[in-house]
């Protein structure tokens, strides 16, 4: 099968979607399907690179759609595997052989996770564009939900969730995170893991952890990713609200950044971590809760989005109401004085995590894409 995948991000930025491109591509080309993978460059140059076997071609956003519509002439894809706001006007009269993959759904979250400019421009596509394909991929019962309220018309919708690499996210030896950083041992470390943008609750995260900081001087939080921009993500930035709330309340030495790192060293990171904070106001699945789970270490997210169907309250972490920054501080507090058995949600987590498999996914996907080239059609059902 020849196969085009659409997108506005993708490696070597590494986030929840750029992750599901990357997984599902690297398994078709394994099992001898022809792929390329076109998607948006944040530099005004086109960039072309290969890893795992993947073939990538990167344009500037600006010229993204016709350059993504000029390959797919050219390639003749038996099958549009269409992750991109920016190309999506161009696929929808191509719609039946090309699956739209929805992350997410923000209706009335854009103002919250997007630049002001963006946000606009997030709203205007959402309720103009996602009700306008054949078919559907999402990636939890929530984004189902919030994408049906938005259909046109009836469509065929799969849910399949992401995955984790268990052979890559498993836990390991403690100590790798705080001998990079220089912490003595006998720190305890919250992180963070994603963009550092309002949406994500990068801003939350620190300053929910922050009375635990100056409570504990052995106490660290470590951001381990991009500080978002709006030229980069759309995404509204925290990382100049949190450079001067660290400055304010002298927590320099306590909150630590980290740019993104490899699949090996995240999850090394992830297992020196007492707890990750994900307090998101919008997540369509919540990758990084996966992949920490995988690792044996619990989270602490907001009752957003998918979170609740990511995370087992009370066994692989804990759920909070939205924008409840004392209970967050509360919940982190429990795990970093052994008020909850770290042994058992850390071995619950690992568990829940295995039930999550990137070759479960892309089984599913290419069922998807066969019922799409065999000209099958499925009307939305209720998930």
């Amino acid at each position: 099968m020849r196969i085009l995948h659409v997108s506005d991000n993708s490696y070597p930025n590494i986030g929840g979607v750029e992750r599901v491109v990357h997984e599902l591509a690297k398994r078709q080309v394994r099992d001898g399907h022809k792929v390329l993978v076109v998607a948006g460059h944040e530099n005004m140059y086109k960039a072309r690179l290969q890893q795992d076997g993947v073939f990538y071609l990167k344009y500037p956003y600006y010229q993204l759609p016709l350059a993504s519509k000029y390959h797919f002439r050219r390639f003749l894809p038996d099958l549009v595997h269409v992750n991109s706001y920016l190309s999506s006007p161009l696929y929808v009269l191509d719609s039946s052989r090309v699956v739209r993959h929805v992350h997410d759904v923000y209706l009335q979250s854009s103002n919250a996770y997007f630049s002001s400019g963006f946000a606009n421009v997030a709203r205007l596509l959402e309720s103009t564009l996602l009700g306008s394909f054949r078919n559907y991929i999402v990636p939890s019962v929530s984004t189902y939900s919030k994408l049906a309220s938005l259909l046109h018309k009836p469509s065929s919708i799969w849910i399949i969730p992401n995955g984790v690499d268990t052979t890559v996210f498993y836990p390991r030896e403690k100590g790798w995170l705080k001998a990079k950083l220089s912490l003595p041992t006998n720190f305890q470390i919250v992180g963070f893991v994603g963009r550092l943008s309002v949406g994500k609750g990068a801003l939350d995260a620190l300053v929910a952890v922050a009375p635990l900081l100056k409570r504990k001087e052995k106490l660290a939080l470590v951001f381990v990713g991009p500080p978002s921009t709006g030229k980069t993500s759309g995404q509204a930035s925290a990382f100049p609200h949190i450079l001067k709330f660290v400055k304010r309340f002298d927590l320099e030495k306590q909150v630590i950044f980290l740019p993104p790192l490899n699949d090996s060293d995240l999850a090394k990171a992830y297992s020196d971590m007492e707890v990750l904070l994900l307090p998101s106001s919008s997540e369509g699945f919540g990758l990084t809760v996966l992949e920490a789970a995988a690792c044996g270490t619990p989270s602490v997210v907001y009752h957003t989005g998918s979170l609740p169907e990511v995370v087992k309250n009370e066994t692989t972490g804990f759920i909070v109401r939205f924008k409840a920054i004392d209970q967050l501080t509360e919940r982190v507090s429990q795990i970093l004085d052994e008020k909850v058995d770290a042994d058992k949600i850390r071995g619950a987590c690992v568990e829940w995590a295995n039930r999550f498999s990137w070759n479960a996914v892309y089984s599913s996907v290419m069922r998807v894409y066969e019922c799409l080239v065999g000209g099958q059609v499925e009307l939305a059902m209720e998930p």
